[in-house]
């Protein structure tokens, strides 16, 4: 640790931070000109108040030097708007989260995040929630077991999605929809394992190492030959992760696969759903994976759907405040970004915001209330459920 005395504080130089820093990240001096367009353009800046504002440049300069950041650096929800903003494409999230592997690795971790962490590692699940009860989501739908039976696709149903009341129907519609679509589709049930995207936005990298191995020889060991999940942020650590350590499988987001069994006349809409709509981007999805389009086109293929798109979409869309872990983080009512989307999705005149992440439904489910819009909060598989005529 070198120690620089400026005239008005002293500055400590971690030398392994910078090193740990630059070895974990392509981050190069170079890359950077400090034009500050991350800082002025996250989303949570405008909630903020003044000394606990997130100066993204600060941070990634700070580690780039060996200056440890403060606290501040677990506030990111890794949205990305930086990243599409950033006139030089620095890969700012996974920066963020190097500096959260430092601190980790050096037992510096907020204990909202340490709780986690250890849920995972005793109930594969952030939440804590019993891994007995995982499969409960399925009860009375008759679903192949794919940890004993050879099927085509896996289904991945994810953490929130099996436990949350409100997401299970999400999840219950989406297994109607592909039943309905003659996909020869098993799901893990019980034994389904954690994607591990929790672990990946808290740093913890040594235990997402071990987590991707053993998750890997899981699927690979059921013979399906495409895995679809519900949530992005699965999707996203399936696609672009597990691959390196040997998926054997293709990874279809469910919208992908909503989009393309339309297209293809595997699903044929019966029911006209009268109703004006606004869809909201996921973070994951969106500006992540490029899957912009795929949702959209489902529903303007449903008979009486009208949809209105917010001020602020696609790549532009406003985060709703639930990823890098903070879905399981308390937040200040007044901090939150969900309300500030929720609002303006209220603007468009649309009766539903719809969209496809089980967190985005979570935060506007709560939004809605707080700030007193007088909207539905609906996943793209219940709309589609609805005009398919398989829902409850």
């Amino acid at each position: 640790m070198r120690v620089i005395k400026m005239t008005e504080k002293t500055i400590q130089i971690d030398m392994a931070l910078r090193e740990h820093f630059l070895s974990k990240t392509t981050y190069t001096p170079s890359e950077c000109y400090s034009c500050g367009t991350c800082t002025a353009v996250c989303p949570h800046n405008e909630l903020k108040p003044e000394g606990e504002k997130l100066n993204v440049r600060q941070i990634l300069h700070q580690a780039q030097i060996g200056v440890e950041p403060d606290s501040l650096v677990w506030e990111c929800s890794s949205c990305k708007l930086c990243e599409v903003r950033c006139p030089r494409e620095v890969d700012i999230v996974d920066n963020f989260i190097a500096i959260r592997n430092f601190q980790i690795e050096n037992r510096r971790i907020p204990g909202e995040f340490e709780n986690i962490l250890w849920n995972i590692l005793e109930e594969s699940n952030p939440m804590g929630e019993a891994k007995a009860d995982r499969g409960k989501w399925m009860k009375d739908l008759d679903l192949v077991d794919a940890n004993t039976n050879q099927v085509e696709v896996l289904f991945f149903v994810g953490g929130p999605e099996s436990y949350d009341g409100r997401l299970q129907e999400v999840a219950r519609d989406m297994a109607r929809i592909m039943q309905k679509a003659g996909i020869n589709f098993g799901v893990l049930g019980k034994s389904e394992p954690t994607s591990g995207e929790a672990v990946k936005e808290a740093g913890e990298q040594a235990y997402l190492e071990i987590l991707l191995k053993r998750n890997v020889e899981i699927f690979n060991k059921t013979g399906e030959q495409a895995i679809i999940p519900l949530s992005p942020h699965a999707y996203d650590i399936f696609k672009r992760l597990y691959p390196e350590y040997g998926l054997e499988m293709e990874v279809i987001h469910y919208t992908e696969f909503l989009d393309a069994m339309v297209r293809e006349g595997k699903l044929k809409f019966t029911k006209k759903v009268d109703l004006e709509v606004t869809y909201h981007d996921p973070c994951y999805l969106g500006r992540y994976n490029d899957i912009y389009e795929q949702p959209r086109d489902v529903l303007r293929a449903i008979d009486g759907i009208t949809l209105k798109e917010m001020e602020n979409s696609k790549e532009n869309a406003i985060c709703c405040g639930g990823g890098g872990n903070k879905i399981y983080t308390d937040i200040k009512n007044e901090e939150r970004l969900s309300n500030v989307r929720v609002i303006e999705a209220g603007k468009t005149g649309a009766s539903q915001i719809v969209t496809s992440c089980g967190y985005c439904i979570q935060n506007f489910e709560d939004s809605v209330k707080t700030t007193n819009t007088d909207m539905e909060v609906k996943d793209l598989a219940e709309i589609v459920a609805l005009a398919l005529g398989v829902r409850d």
